[in-house]
């Protein structure tokens, strides 16, 4: 039959079919094409997909409009509120040598999280927060190498210390992750997580490492390294006096409690 033979009913129908048709065709090379990309990429698509606002009007229709939002909009505004919650620590005044030794996180109630070369249980350090200076004394050190400075504000009403934003799961391989210092960031691509195990004690601790590309070096000792949506998922600590590695948050969980 021809086409020119078809009544409209027919060719309305014949129209139907093609559409249904290429809907089918472009959904298969979509999904094949996102998984032939980069990580990077699909990760930037998720971003946006992620971003899809439901807005509802009295009296009329649901309406979803999507709201397109660059990654580099993210990185600044992660980055703004993480160094909100970021301090310096430095040698104690009564030490010679007043050299930065590394970024402290904020984990609430005058306490905060760090890590740093030479670190020593009940040993003081200087601890600047914003405009305020305090005394931190060295309460807990993880045998992975982090520990916890207390400024011994909890009862003060004065003093505010932002809550911590620990991420509650592991990040996943093709994250965007920010390394987050006083006074520089790095950014990368979550590679893999390396799983160590070490003997402590006569213990076996098992602890991870997050590899990225171009990973943080002992610049950013003590500094976060966090998601785009601000989560702590990661702490960078020296290796040694010239290089550092970064640990899974998730190999805290009972140091933090």
């Amino acid at each position: 039959m021809d086409i020119k033979d078809l009544n409209k009913s027919q060719m309305i129908l014949l129209t139907i079919l093609l559409s249904f048709v290429t809907s089918i065709a472009t959904g298969i090379m979509t999904v094949s094409l996102m998984q032939q990309a980069p990580q990077s990429v699909t990760h930037n698509i998720n971003r946006v997909i992620q971003q899809t606002i439901e807005k509802t009007i009295p009296g009329s229709t649901t309406k979803m409009q999507t709201v397109v939002v660059k990654e580099d909009d993210l990185v600044v505004d992660t980055v703004n509120k993480t160094r909100m919650s970021l301090a310096q620590i430095s040698p104690s005044p009564k030490e010679t040598g007043g050299a930065l030794l590394g970024s402290a996180y904020s984990l609430g109630n005058g306490l905060f999280l760090s890590a740093f070369s030479g670190a020593a249980p009940d040993r003081t350090y200087t601890l600047a927060f914003g405009k305020n200076t305090y005394t931190a004394k060295v309460i807990g050190v993880s045998p992975l190498g982090p520990v916890i400075l207390d400024t011994g504000t909890k009862t003060d009403g004065t003093a505010e210390f932002p809550k911590s934003n620990i991420a509650l799961a592991d990040p996943k391989v093709g994250q965007t992750l920010i390394a987050v210092s006083t006074m520089r960031i790095g950014k990368g691509v979550l590679q893999s997580v390396e799983i160590n195990e070490t003997e402590i004690d006569g213990k076996k601790v098992q602890s991870g490492a997050l590899m990225l590309d171009g990973g943080p070096d002992i610049s950013y000792a003590g500094s976060p390294l966090v998601d785009l949506d601000g989560n702590v998922v990661g702490i960078v600590v020296p290796s040694d006096t010239a290089s550092a590695h970064v640990l899974d948050i998730q190999s805290l969980k009972d140091f933090l409690k």
